[in-house]
This record gives structure tokens, sequence and C-alpha cells, in this order.
């Protein structure tokens, strides 16, 4: 061994810290609870003749899959087991198109606070290899907050009172594209 290999950093091999390995496992039970709930909800949306709701919220189940994919992907990539525990069923008892989109961002708010405490136990832990899948989640968090806030604002402004106001935000709802993001490609790509 040269001088200048002795010299360079070894890559960690320390397994990955069970506390953290187990809340990324509870994660992604979590989204792929958040995957069936917002299946049920375009269910729910496609038997009242809400196509473009039905169509935005089955997006979104394919989303949280991804997102659970992406979990389950580090830990092996990481060399930890995913471990996937039992999947309860979601709600589907829904009262009307409000009580769905309150359900939904109340939701994506505990979503946050579960990534928000896996990041802080990985940071506790000193557990930065999963830095930068914490910090997309993060990024992601805001974002979904965001998407379901407005959606909400927008039903409670332009469509709670107006059957028009609520075809048009339907049909906008419709025109929702699954977006290829790049973190689970390259995730794919090394495995």
């Amino acid at each position: 061994m040269s001088k200048r290999e002795a010299k360079m950093p070894k890559a960690d091999t320390r397994e990955l810290n069970q506390d953290v390995v187990d809340l990324i496992n509870d994660q992604i039970v979590l989204e792929i609870y958040s995957a069936h709930l917002y299946l049920s909800m375009s269910a729910w949306f496609s038997e009242h003749g809400l196509d473009g709701y039905a169509h935005w919220y089955y997006i979104q189940h394919l989303e949280e899959l991804d997102h659970a994919k992406i979990f389950y992907l580090d830990l092996i990539e990481l060399g930890a087991e995913p471990v996937i525990g039992a999947i309860d069923a979601p709600d589907s008892d829904f009262k009307d198109v409000e009580d769905i989109l309150v359900k939904t961002y109340e939701h994506e708010l505990y979503i946050t606070a579960s990534i928000h405490k896996i990041y802080d136990e990985a940071i506790k832990k000193g557990e930065y290899r999963v830095n930068d899948t914490l910090e997309w989640f993060v990024a992601e968090q805001v974002e979904e907050e965001s998407n379901t806030s407005t959606n909400l604002d927008r039903f409670r402004l332009f469509a709670k009172e107006s059957p028009s106001g609520l075809k048009d935000l339907d049909d906008e709802l419709a025109q929702r594209v699954l977006a290829k993001g790049t973190r689970i490609s390259t995730l794919e790509a090394e495995i």
C-alpha cells in the first residue's frame, strides 16, 4: 500500500444503525399505506364521477409506491435488510370532496413528521450515509404539503359552492402526469 493510499479515508463499512434501519422500514410501510390510501380515495372519486380527481389520486398512489421503493433500494445499497411490516387497510369511508382533501393534507403533515423523525435520528446516530435520501424526502414533503394544501384551498375558493368550478378543477387535475424522477432511476441503475 502506498503512503497516499494509506492516507485516503476508508469506505464506511459499518452496519447501518439498527434504530435508523427500523425507522426507515417503518417509513416503507407508511409509504405503501399512503399508496393504498390514495388508491382508496381515487376509487371514491371514480365512484362519484370525478375522474380528474380520481386520476390525480391514482398518480399520487404511484408516487407513494416509488417513495417506498426509494427507501427499500437505499437500504439494500447500504447493506441493510428491508423488512416490510403489516400494512393497515386504508380509510374508505369519505363524506365528500372536502373531507378527502382535508384528510390528504393532514396525512402529508404526518408523513413529513415521520421523515423528520428519521432525519433527526440519523443525525443523532451519525448516519450521514442516508442524508442524500432524507434531504430529497424533506424537499419532496415541502412539495407534497404545498400541492395538497393548494388543492384544498382551490376547492374551497372555486368549487365548494360551484358545480361548474368543481368541473373546472376536475378537468385540470386530469392533466397531471407522473413525473419521472431521477432519484429512483439512479438507485435502480446502481443495484
